[in-house]
């Protein structure tokens, strides 16, 4: 149902807010070309937001290599592992890595898009004449930074991490950043998404 509704708004945006400025421009005399390099940014704007969409469904696809699942016996940090294990440790260590970095890097993607997405409706609606209001502007400002730091930390603290996963030895002193930190970027970032959406400005009517 996303990816389905990803597309009809994609389609259905484009086609409205083509129709908003059109009746602006002819209001106001405008030269087509602008009106023409505005659609044109909708027009990718939306359809960026819709691929991203399906690609955030890849989190299903490519799921994270858990703890136990054909894990292997032998940890680094026992004396009595063999050249063999310790080859096998290493190489299912790999193997979660990727799984990790692939799972998060559907979901890390749609962050900035979705950010992108909703700031556009935002200025779209300021160069539409509807005056928004400097609450408005704070929230989306508050929301842009808050994605920006989720985006980079996020990002980060993911593909940068070196530990092992496992239960064993002391993987907590391979995290990038303070768990604590993350947890308050990551909650900031959550939080800013229904104020984002709620103080959105209301579209024109046609």
């Amino acid at each position: 149902p996303m990816v389905y509704f990803a597309f009809r708004y994609a389609i259905t945006d484009t086609v409205r807010a083509h129709l908003v400025m059109q009746k602006n421009a002819e209001d106001e005399n405008e030269d087509n070309d602008a009106l023409g390099n505005y659609s044109c940014a909708c027009l990718t704007i939306n359809w960026i937001y819709a691929a991203s969409q399906c690609i955030v469904m890849g989190i299903f696809v490519i799921t994270p290599h858990v703890y136990g699942d054909h894990w292997p016996t032998c940890h680094p940090s026992e004396k009595k592992c063999t050249a063999e294990e310790l080859e096998v440790f290493g190489n299912h260590v790999k193997l979660m890595h990727w799984k990790m970095r692939a799972h998060s890097a559907c979901f890390l993607q749609f962050v900035p898009t979705l950010c992108i997405t909703m700031a556009a409706n935002y200025f779209e609606a300021h160069l539409s004449g509807i005056e928004l209001t400097r609450i408005q502007w704070a929230v989306l400002a508050f929301y842009m930074i808050a994605t920006t730091m989720e985006t980079i930390f996020a990002s980060t603290a993911i593909f940068l991490y070196q530990g092992d996963y496992s239960q064993l030895g002391h993987w907590e002193d391979n995290f990038v950043y303070n768990k604590y930190f993350m947890q308050c970027i990551d909650y900031t970032w959550f939080l800013s998404l229904p104020l984002a959406s709620h103080f959105q400005p209301p579209s024109p009517d046609l």
